[in-house]
């Protein structure tokens, strides 16, 4: 049903996020000590996660995405998302992802001229070039872009059961 209390968001970056002494660099949503009680216990109603889809940097907070629809692996295989996901909902805590459909890195194994043309970005980069990221912005007026963005957006709450 509708939450009758006003919602009080923890903003978490798993790639730095409760960094144990000797055990790895970050967290992973396959570790096997759940994060939705420490959560909960701080009195919060939803995790939100810095950008965990695919990006490029291990140093990034995930704001230059390649894959849309894919969890990064440096956190943990899609089924181990999907079970972070469930583990706390079982908790009472909601998860919201910061989504990035608003721009996407140049490297040549992203979107830039997929298929040799500007198909996802504006072809004139003067329409749609971020300098300060050094990043294409999607060209918004393709309908294939606007329904690939969607997709994606759909994906997400679908398939792991995102609460936003």
């Amino acid at each position: 049903g509708p939450r009758r209390a006003p919602a009080s968001i923890y903003e978490v970056h798993l790639g730095s996020w409760r960094r144990q002494p000797g055990a790895g660099s970050c967290h992973t949503t396959s570790s096997p000590t759940s994060s939705s009680p420490y959560v909960a216990d701080l009195g919060f109603t939803h995790i939100e996660l810095l950008p965990i889809t695919e990006h490029p940097l291990d140093a990034s907070w995930g704001y230059q995405p390649i894959g849309l629809f894919s969890p990064t692996a440096r956190y943990g295989s899609p089924a181990d998302f999907a079970r972070f996901v469930d583990r706390a909902h079982a908790a009472g805590i909601g998860v919201i992802l910061d989504w990035v459909p608003a721009h996407f890195p140049v490297d040549a194994h992203g979107l830039i001229r997929f298929d040799g043309t500007a198909l996802y970005e504006h072809a004139d980069p003067r329409r749609g070039f971020h300098p300060d990221w050094n990043t294409a912005i999607y060209n918004y007026g393709r309908t294939e872009v606007a329904g690939f963005l969607i997709n994606s957006a759909l994906y997400w709450l679908e398939h792991f059961h995102l609460d936003g």
